[in-house]
């Protein structure tokens, strides 16, 4: 596993940091990141990766720190759809579905790719930062957290504590979700692919599933309070 500190922003002139966790809308704060910078502010903002012990400590400790975090089932779902639905031909895919197809004595084919339930069964075997617990990358206690939901309001919030001008968020990778769809988690990929909209994200869980994400990634869910009733007010837009 990479550094946990490869996915963190650092910023020095204006003293803050973010744990840019993937499936977590790191891409909106990756790029919202970058516009907050001068051109002459760039070449000394880098990820937390080339911090040494004694930075990242005082980084930790005198810096605001924003930590994005996400309940698993829907960022689950996100990772499905960005690495097998949307970019079936990654390696990380390739090597899902050839997992997949070795338990199944050969019966998945490559070019059809897998099911969601098929792929939460490869997430076990295959690693990826994409479905890493959020608190793998969480290496220190944040000033914030916060999901998708309520990005934009911490963002804002940030820049306000810190005295810059905050700018706007920029809606980078994320998926179009449509009604709720009875079985998406037995839906191959090519009849995803040919759907106006995705279906809703629940739609890709029956109750085996929903556990299963609930053992797994228990410890984000009891640290952040992700649980399943946060994650369907962030659905339905009650995110207070």
């Amino acid at each position: 596993m990479k550094d946990p500190w490869h996915i963190w922003r650092v910023c020095q002139s204006h003293r803050f940091a973010i744990c840019c966790t993937p499936r977590c809308g790191s891409q909106s704060a990756m790029m919202w990141f970058g516009r907050v910078q001068t051109d002459e502010q760039k070449h000394t903002e880098q990820n937390g990766e080339w911090l040494t012990a004694v930075q990242r400590n005082f980084v930790a400790a005198n810096y605001y720190t924003l930590a994005l975090t996400r309940d698993p089932w829907s960022r689950m779902v996100s990772a499905f759809l960005g690495k097998i639905v949307k970019h079936q031909r990654l390696t990380t895919a390739n090597n899902m579905i050839q997992n997949v197809r070795d338990l199944l004595g050969g019966s998945v084919s490559v070019d059809e790719g897998i099911t969601f339930r098929q792929f939460i069964y490869a997430t076990r075997m295959v690693e990826d930062d994409h479905w890493r617990l959020c608190l793998d990358f969480v290496t220190l206690n944040p000033t914030k957290s916060c999901t998708p939901a309520n990005l934009r309001e911490e963002l804002t919030l940030l820049a306000e504590d810190r005295g810059f001008d905050d700018i706007d968020l920029p809606d980078e990778n994320r998926a179009e979700y449509g009604e709720v769809v009875d079985g998406a988690f037995d839906m191959m990929p090519r009849e995803l692919r040919s759907m106006p909209a995705y279906p809703r994200w629940d739609s890709f869980y029956d109750n085996g599933l929903r556990k299963e994400i609930e053992a797994r990634f228990r410890r984000d869910i009891q640290r952040f309070g992700l649980n399943w009733d946060r994650a369907m007010q962030d659905l339905h837009g009650d995110q207070k």
